[in-house]
Parts: structure tokens; sequence; C-alpha cells
């Protein structure tokens, strides 16, 4: 049996163009994006190593990006928010936070193993995402006598 040219061209096509469309079959949900009301603003940060390249989350142990609390905090109010970095990539979203003069901050023990620790200054203005970069230092613990 012969097919005409353009029928078969238009067959092989489809099933293509399907996947593009939606997506390739995949179940990754969407980025979450910053978000803020009039007169607030919101932090699109990222986590980065001594190398300046994305950090390892797997250091923080059995407990993943969880291990990684970052906190936004504020010589006025203390601990103003706090999140933690996405579990594949190591970025972090603050949304909703009042303009003002923060310090991104984190400090995180793995027992027995190291401790997570860096800070950053970052500047939150009305209406804007401001973008950070928090470096963090990975310090093996020693050994207990």
């Amino acid at each position: 049996m012969t097919y005409p040219t353009r029928a078969l061209a238009a067959w092989a096509v489809a099933p293509l163009a399907m996947l593009i469309l939606i997506g390739c079959g995949s179940n990754h949900p969407p980025a979450p994006k910053p978000e803020f009301d009039p007169g607030e603003g919101a932090i699109s940060g990222k986590l980065v190593d001594s190398d300046d390249e994305p950090f390892d989350v797997s250091l923080a142990g059995d407990s993943g990006a969880k291990g990684i609390e970052i906190e936004l905090l504020s010589p006025a109010r203390g601990v103003a928010a706090a999140t933690f970095p996405d579990k594949e990539k190591a970025t972090f979203i603050l949304s909703h936070i009042k303009p003002g003069r923060y310090e991104l901050s984190v400090y995180s023990v793995v027992t027995g193993k190291r401790t997570i620790a860096g800070s950053a200054q970052v500047t939150v203005n009305p209406e804007e995402v401001t973008p950070a970069t928090l470096p963090l230092t990975v310090t093996p613990l020693k050994d207990s006598p």
C-alpha cells in the first residue's frame, strides 16, 4: 500500500507536535514565582558555594533542602521571614516582604559531619523583585576527644 507523501508527513509530525504541546509528558509543577502586593517587594535568590557555583543541597544530609533554612533578618523585627531552597536547584524565593534592609542568613549543623553557614545583605524595594546571592561555607566538624 502506498501513502501520499503529504499525508505521511503530517502523520509523522502530529505525535511530535503533541509531545511539544503537552510538555513531553513532564509532571514538573511550574516554578514558583516571587509575589508581592502594592508597597511590598520580594527576593529571588540563589545559594552558591565558594567557587560561585550552585550550592550542593545534598550536603545538608538526610534532611536535604529542609536542612538549610534561609532566614531573612530585620534589625528592628528579628526574623522577618524564612524559607528553604528548592530541592533540585539551589534557589529560593521570599514573597510579600516589606521594603527595607535585611540580612539573609543560614546556619545549619549536619550532626557529626559539618556546619553550613553564610550571610548576605539585601535591600528590598517596593514593587520590585530583588535578586540575591547567598554564599555558603561548609566546615567539617572536628572529632570530639
